[in-house]
């Protein structure tokens, strides 16, 4: 009973009602005007593929699969990209955090440093007046989790994807590193990958923060529309990767 009332509770909530509103919409304007209650129903049959989760974990799905960390780095540094911060919550030794996928990918960061001894470029400056710089909030989470002060660098100019290649190069070849280890979420390194790459850099990708299993599960609720997070950050993956 639990898993059918979670169910319905997707087309009686938002977003799902707005895909159960204008399907009722169509319905009733069928007898008055078809081409009316056509557009309707179509409109409610997309918001219902835009709502359901099972679109977000397919999209994302595609380019997590993409890339797969390796069992052995070979590179000589290893590069961070942001993902957004605040910038005056409180930390345990200061103000700002990073957001969800950002935290996710400074741990493997962190991780990947404890394993190799590599050094550690964080690229993410301030994007909006509300947010906090992403490079100058995760070096003092990074040296909070023991990681000496000198082997951390920070670029600090960029405010998206783009940028952070442009940057990050700058600085790599001020600091005279070749081989940068690239760690960003999963389903964004295809995008990140293609940038690094206008901008004349190789980079090994070490994918991090995934959002969908190896394996798909298919079960009812994955059917009931909920938030858009997961097809959101898809589209706007697959956008981003059409216009770099």
């Amino acid at each position: 009973m639990i898993y059918i009332i979670k169910f319905l509770y997707g087309f009686v909530l938002p977003p799902g009602l707005f895909v159960t509103g204008t399907l009722l919409l169509g319905l009733f304007a069928y007898r008055r005007d078809k081409v009316l209650a056509r557009c309707f129903l179509l409109l409610s049959f997309l918001l219902y593929l835009f709502f359901i989760p099972f679109t977000g974990h397919f999209l994302i799905h595609a380019l997590e699969k993409q890339y797969t960390p390796p069992k052995e780095v070979s590179g000589d540094v290893i590069v961070m990209l942001g993902g957004g911060a605040t910038f005056d919550t409180p930390d345990v030794d200061g103000k700002g955090h990073l957001y969800g996928s950002a935290a996710n990918r400074l741990l493997t960061a962190a991780r990947l440093h404890n394993q190799t001894g590599l050094p550690i470029v964080v690229s993410g400056g301030t994007v909006y007046p509300d947010n906090g710089s992403e490079a100058d909030i995760a070096k003092r989470q990074l040296i909070s989790l023991g990681i000496e002060q000198d082997a951390i660098f920070v670029e600090t100019k960029s405010r998206n994807t783009e940028e952070n290649a442009k940057y990050t190069k700058e600085l790599l070849k001020k600091e005279h590193f070749q081989k940068p280890i690239l760690v960003t979420s999963a389903y964004h390194m295809p995008r990140a990958v293609k940038h690094f790459h206008n901008v004349g850099l190789t980079v090994e990708p070490y994918p991090t923060d995934y959002s969908s299993n190896q394996k798909t599960e298919v079960y009812p609720n994955q059917f009931s529309p909920t938030m858009i997070t997961a097809t959101y950050k898809a589209l706007k993956e697959y956008v981003g990767i059409l216009a770099s």
